[in-house]
């Protein structure tokens, strides 16, 4: 079982769409399923600070349950300004769990 997420693509698409405005990223977070509020994520660490920026990674997923989740990444730029979060849906997979179900109709 795997218990991390590549975030990649997600976030190489919501920095270089933030370099349209020619602002220089400084900072990145990122949250699984609820908001903590600006600036209250857990940190992604960017190599500097530029109007375009590169970062490959991978997330733990340990300590979600099985199902379906989101993950949201946002950037903060030079003007203390926090861009949109960007989200992404994912399925945590989890064989050892198994919910029992009861068939009560077929056709």
């Amino acid at each position: 079982m795997k218990n991390i997420f590549s975030f990649t693509g997600l976030i190489a698409g919501v920095l270089l769409a933030l370099s349209a405005n020619a602002q220089q990223i400084t900072k990145a977070e990122y949250f699984f399923d609820t908001d903590p509020g600006v600036g209250k994520g857990l940190t992604i660490t960017i190599p500097a600070s530029a109007d375009s920026v590169y970062v490959s990674g991978s997330i733990s997923v340990t300590g979600l349950a099985a199902g379906a989740h989101s993950l949201s990444i946002r950037t903060r730029d030079a003007n203390k300004v926090w861009s949109l979060s960007e989200h992404r849906i994912f399925f945590v997979y989890k064989p050892e769990v198994v919910v029992p179900t009861k068939i009560v109709k077929a056709e």
